[in-house]
């Protein structure tokens, strides 16, 4: 087993709630710039790098740094579940990028959904796996697990609204809500809290 660095652990979540906070903010943004006007490519430009920030900090806090243990603690399901989750707004939007560009044809069309709804079954599934290795790993602050639930419980309700809601109109204004507004809010808080959770630890270590 490797040696862990004595600041291995305060680093990991200094920079993985660091990406996750940006990640979050700049989704909001997104949301904001598309909302106003869906043409601009400034909203998707923010969009993707709201993606990749948002998978950085799920790599960092998943795998950890210097050979400390990631968040969820010596569970593979858990790191691979958090990474995945962490990846869903990036796949998400790759995937609409390309059905957007496509030829509407009914066939590709209903193709496209059910990769689409499969895909925000399993990052569904991989919210609820991560969450509860988070918990049961105790690597981040009550604050910090109790923000990532929250934002696993939104990115689930808002999931389940898109599949099985039964008023077409009303499930698609409460998801879209949900996704451009609750969840990026929810993984802003839980980067900010486990930034907060980085700087106690540099306290008690003296830094």
């Amino acid at each position: 087993m490797g040696v862990i660095k004595r600041d291995a652990v305060p680093v990991r979540d200094f920079l993985g709630g660091l990406f996750i906070a940006l990640g979050g903010m700049l989704w909001l943004l997104a949301a904001c710039l598309q909302l106003w006007d869906p043409i601009l490519l400034s909203g998707f430009i923010v969009s993707m790098a709201s993606d990749v920030l948002l998978l950085a900090g799920a790599l960092v806090l998943a795998l950890g740094l210097h050979g400390s243990r990631g968040v969820a603690g010596s569970s593979a399901a858990g790191k691979i579940a958090l990474i995945i989750f962490g990846a869903a707004s990036l796949v998400i939007d790759i995937e609409n990028s390309i059905g957007a560009s496509l030829p509407f044809q009914p066939g590709a069309f209903s193709i496209a959904l059910v990769i689409n709804q499969g895909s925000v079954v399993v990052f569904a599934v991989a919210a609820v796996v991560a969450a509860i290795a988070v918990v049961r790993a105790h690597e981040l602050s009550r604050p910090a697990e109790a923000a990532f639930c929250v934002a696993a419980a939104i990115y689930v309700a808002g999931v389940l609204l898109s599949l099985f809601g039964s008023i077409a109109i009303e499930q698609a204004i409460i998801a879209l809500r949900v996704q451009v507004i609750a969840l990026p809010a929810a993984m802003v808080l839980f980067g900010l809290a486990t930034l907060f959770q980085s700087k106690r630890k540099y306290a008690e270590r003296g830094q």
